[in-house]
């Protein structure tokens, strides 16, 4: 048996790279570069679906309008009568939207406040005008979170927390 000293410098691992025949090394740089290779796909594939977090659909789009469709229904519901939005804010993370709009009638008229059950509020300028609405996409379904008609505050400032929806989503409040 063949016994070998080590050199200061030398380490186990050293010897053992050492040893390595031709076809191993060809194999671990075959790897190694493999390895490489996928580092760089997959981080600037993360980079841009982080700086696509959070983004706007556009005016027009399939998301954009499953997303209105989804808010639309149970606000007509409360305010008796048929509405579109004016969008102020509209921002969407992966499977999560927030929205804040002015809901008016389809003609492009002001919502008749009266019909549902903000016509004291608004009396008494107790509404701010604006729906503010968290929404998730489930099952392939945008579907509504949470929201809120006439708010007269910042009715999303806990919905990151509370419902654990990206915090990107929501305006800054400096």
């Amino acid at each position: 048996m063949m016994r070998m000293t080590l050199a200061a410098e030398e380490t186990p691992y050293m010897l053992s790279v050492a040893r390595r025949s031709h076809r191993q090394c060809w194999r671990w740089s075959l790897h190694n570069a493999a390895a490489q290779l996928l580092i760089l796909l997959v981080i600037p594939l993360g980079a841009a679906a982080a700086k696509d977090c959070p983004y706007t659909p556009k005016a027009g789009s399939a998301e954009r309008k499953a997303i209105m469709d989804a808010l639309r229904e149970p606000a007509m519901k409360e305010l008796k009568q048929p509405i579109v939005f004016v969008v102020a804010q509209f921002k969407i993370c992966r499977d999560w939207a927030f929205l804040e709009a002015t809901p008016q009638k389809p003609d492009g008229g002001p919502v008749d406040w009266s019909l549902g059950v903000y016509g004291d509020a608004v009396a008494n300028d107790m509404c701010g005008g604006y729906i503010h609405a968290l929404l998730v996409k489930n099952s392939g379904r945008w579907r509504v979170r949470e929201y809120v008609i006439c708010a007269t505050d910042v009715p999303w400032v806990g919905w990151a927390e509370q419902y654990g929806a990206p915090a990107a989503l929501f305006p800054r409040l400096d």
